[in-house]
This record gives C-alpha cells, sequence and structure tokens, in this order.
C-alpha cells in the first residue's frame, strides 16, 4: 500500500511515515486601493502577505517599524499582533480605521490619496500555523514579482475569475516565500505519532462534541493519560486546543464571510453568542464585532 492508504469512515488517519501535512487553504487574494489602513493589532488565525504600490504605508511589531516599499514583498504568519498606518490624507480621530474598495478598470481621479494594496490570506495546517510571530521581508523581484503582477493584472478587472492558473500562481508565490524562512524559526512536528493522528482526527472533526474520552478512546489510553501526553505535545489541554480550533475557524468567518455573529458562533461549535463572546475576548482581546471591523469589507 502506498503512503496515501485507507482507512475507515470516522477513524483515524494513517500514519504520515515521516511526512509532514502541507495544507495551504487560500481564504483570500485582493487588490485594492486603499485610503486608510490604521489598526493598534491586527491579530489573525492565517498568513498574509502584502505588497503596496507605493511608499507611505507601516507596520509595526514589538516596537519595530517596517516602511512598506513597493520594492519589498511581506509575509506575517497567523497570531502575529502587528500595527498597522497609512495616513496620507487627513488624520481621523478613530484609532483603528480601515477604509478602501478594489481595485477597478475605472481608476479615475479618487477624492483621496491611495496606495493600491495586494494582499494574500491564507493557512498552511499544523505545524507551520504554529510558527512564531514575525514579520518577514523580502525583495519584489524576479519570481516573486513576476507572480504578484500576473494576479495583480488579473484581479483589475472585476470580469476576470480566479482560474486554475491563478491558483497555481498563488500557491507559487507561498512555497517561494516559505523557502526563504530559517529553518529554526519553523515549530518542530508532533513527536508522538499517536497525538499527531488524533490532532488529524480532530482537525476534521473540530465542529463537533469532542470528549477527551473519547478521544483517549481512539488510541487505547486512559483519559488522564491521554490528556497529559496531549499536553506534552501541544502546550495545551485537548480543551484548550479544541476551543482555540473553534475560535480560528470563527475569525476566519468573521473576516471572509457575511454571515451574522450569531450565525458564526453555532457555525464555529459553541452553544450560544455570549458564551463565544467570552471565549473571544479572552483569547484575542476584543469582541467579535470589533474584530470584524479590521478586515476589508467583502
Amino acid at each position: 500500500m502506498n503512503e496515501i492508504g485507507i482507512y475507515r469512515e470516522g477513524g483515524l488517519p494513517p500514519f504520515s511515515m515521516g511526512f509532514l501535512k502541507y495544507d495551504i487553504k487560500v481564504l483570500r487574494c485582493s487588490y485594492w486601493d486603499v485610503y486608510y489602513w490604521q489598526h493598534d493589532s491586527l491579530l489573525a488565525p492565517y498568513w498574509r502577505i502584502y505588497w503596496n504600490d507605493r511608499d507611505g504605508a507601516s507596520i509595526f511589531l514589538k516596537g519595530k517599524e517596517w516602511e512598506m516599499k513597493p520594492s519589498r514583498l511581506y509575509l506575517i504568519p497567523p497570531n502575529t499582533a502587528f500595527g498597522s498606518r497609512f495616513e496620507l490624507n487627513a488624520p481621523r480621530k478613530e484609532r483603528n480605521f480601515l477604509m478602501g474598495c478594489p481595485v477597478s478598470d475605472d481608476d479615475n481621479e479618487r477624492p483621496l490619496k491611495s496606495m493600491k494594496h495586494f494582499f494574500i490570506h491564507f493557512t498552511a495546517g499544523l505545524p507551520w500555523d504554529h510558527i512564531g510571530p514575525a514579520v518577514y521581508e523580502y525583495e519584489a523581484k524576479g519570481e516573486k514579482i513576476r507572480l504578484v503582477d500576473e494576479l495583480r493584472e488579473k484581479l483589475s478587472h472585476p470580469a476576470n475569475v480566479m482560474d486554475r492558473q491563478s491558483i497555481f500562481s498563488v500557491r507559487a508565490l507561498i512555497n517561494l516565500l516559505f523557502l526563504e524562512i530559517p529553518d529554526l524559526d519553523w515549530p518542530d512536528g508532533i513527536v508522538d505519532d499517536r497525538i499527531e493522528r488524533i490532532l488529524g482526527y480532530m482537525e476534521s472533526h473540530y465542529l463537533e462534541p469532542l470528549q477527551v474520552k473519547d478521544l483517549a478512546e481512539l488510541i487505547n489510553i486512559s483519559e488522564n493519560g491521554f490528556s497529559r501526553l496531549f499536553r506534552k505535545n501541544t502546550g495545551k489541554s485537548p480543551r484548550e486546543f479544541l476551543i482555540g480550533r473553534r475560535l480560528e475557524h470563527a475569525c476566519t468567518l468573521l473576516h471572509h464571510s457575511n454571515y451574522s455573529i450569531d450565525e458564526i458562533a453555532v457555525m464555529s461549535g459553541f452553544c450560544d453568542r455570549s458564551y463565544f463572546s467570552r471565549m473571544f475576548i479572552r483569547k484575542y482581546g476584543t469582541g467579535p464585532a470589533r474584530f470584524r471591523k479590521t478586515s476589508f469589507n467583502r
């Protein structure tokens, strides 16, 4: 049998035979005219790629500032609490404010100064999404900028759709940027094969009711032994991991869908909005409604 293997419906996935799962999910690829981009924190559970067509914007992390330039590309890992600023127009009172619209064929003179902002949001799965907070800066040249230019051209015309070639181009750009991240920055894979398989199971079922005793039974160990083994390998309890994964799902829906917050709470495995909001604030330091405002509107 080859590496893919076969496993029963609802059961554990097969052993990975030494290969870490690499599962790119593109959440959004867009090109916007941005007039204001002022945020104290843009913490979110997904990767970001940025390119701007002009000077004037900056991003901040832990007291360091990156002045964004057209000659540079930026890659920001999930759960990085970075800030942003673009304020060539009259200052606004709001500390957190975003204003812009998609670039279109009708690029007439606009009343406000803007920058053209290309961005991609995506996830890569475990363990890749658990890399530490950082801002990676790259020279925008060669194959990297060629791919960006190709995608910008496609996105500049609303009638165009993201075809197969565009999907391949997005993934190629992600791969090129990932290849230049230092090896020491990447997190280690899960050490214990049993927990690696349990995480694969949880990833497929995290929106369903999951009990620790049921997870423990899947790998034939006691509930207490399972909890200790899980924390040793992930740094979290099974419940903490499950709630965190549900909150990450909710963040993605808040930024990339038009569902109401009540709908998102239920779709993310929470019994009601009140409990969902409490858990969300505890993890992200802000409520779901305010978090949603940090995203470019659909």
